[in-house]
């Protein structure tokens, strides 16, 4: 039997794809689980309007401090799915240096800033991830396998 091993996610944003990223994760943990022998789980959603977070979600699950996320040693991968490239790129910075690794589907900050992020990743041991299709988890299950 292979091994199980917990990793925990941070998710930034609750939007269309960033509910999708949770609503996949919950409905798939017992397929992911059994093909990977990850116990993949979301530790922490940031999020603004706090009106976003279904009704099943614990509300203990949900954030408007990002320092929650970041601080956190369990979180191992943060998932950055709030769009636009100022607040994104900080945020991503800033989990990078915390030793986090990193999943994208924003393309405007991989065009604009990408190049930084990809160095600070490379030169801290980090993986950084980018993906349009990030809904479909194949870059999660990616960072899990190589971390």
């Amino acid at each position: 039997m292979r091994q199980q091993r917990v990793v925990r996610v941070g998710l930034l944003g609750f939007g269309t794809i960033g509910s999708s990223v949770y609503r996949l994760i919950q409905q798939e943990h017992d397929q992911i689980l059994e093909g990977t022998g990850v116990d993949l789980q979301v530790a922490k959603v940031l999020e603004i309007d706090p009106s976003k977070a279904p009704a099943d979600a614990p509300p203990r699950l949900f954030t408007q401090d990002f320092a929650e996320i970041l601080e956190d040693p369990s979180i191992e991968i943060v998932v950055e799915v709030i769009g636009g490239t100022d607040a994104a790129f900080t945020y991503l910075d800033a989990a990078l240096r915390q030793g986090k690794n990193i999943v994208t589907a924003n393309k405007q900050l991989i065009a604009t800033r990408g190049q930084s992020l990809f160095t600070l990743a490379r030169d801290l041991g980090r993986h950084l991830r980018f993906e349009a299709s990030v809904a479909g988890a194949v870059p999660v299950i990616k960072v899990m396998r190589e971390s």
